[in-house]
């Protein structure tokens, strides 16, 4: 009895130490989880015979699968999981920046340009690449290209 009750301890650690690991990163969690689910494998082949450890594996795997199932359901559910999980759509300037409506406008360096830096062009922030020279901050430009996120500007 005290064989069995320590085989479904280890089964239950290694899938709890399985459910952690899909919202903590490194593949340690996993690892030792896996080597506590074979642990228990072969502690029930020694005592119970290869049929008996065979549907424990079998087992294993579908309460695995379960288990990874449950906590991608219900975990972002939760107060800690909702902390953990962006719920919001991110927007950012390359999404401005793929629009060619940009060509010709005009705007004012706002780090120095070597040959990368910020610019406020049209109200907006936007990471901007300098066509040639480095430009200085606080500096008139104008944008010359758009390609794809990429904008170049010139010095006016």
């Amino acid at each position: 009895m005290e064989i069995i009750l320590g085989i479904i301890l280890l089964v239950v650690i290694g899938l709890v130490l399985i459910g952690i690991e899909f919202y903590v990163p490194g593949l340690v969690l996993v690892t030792v989880g896996g080597i506590l689910l074979l642990t228990a494998d072969f502690i029930c082949l020694t005592n119970f015979g290869a049929s008996w450890a065979a549907g424990l594996f079998v087992a294993e795997v579908a309460f695995a699968l379960l288990t990874g199932y449950l906590v991608i359901k219900t975990i972002p559910q939760t107060a800690a999981g909702k902390r953990m999980i962006l719920s919001h759509e991110q927007k950012n300037s390359a999404a401005v920046a793929q629009t060619p409506d940009l060509v010709g406008a005009e705007g004012i360096a706002q780090t120095t340009l070597r040959p990368s830096g910020m610019a406020e062009i049209a109200g907006k922030r936007l990471d901007v690449v300098a066509e040639s020279d480095m430009i200085s901050r606080g500096s008139v430009i104008k944008v010359v290209a758009v390609e794809g996120n990429r904008i170049v500007v010139r010095k006016v």
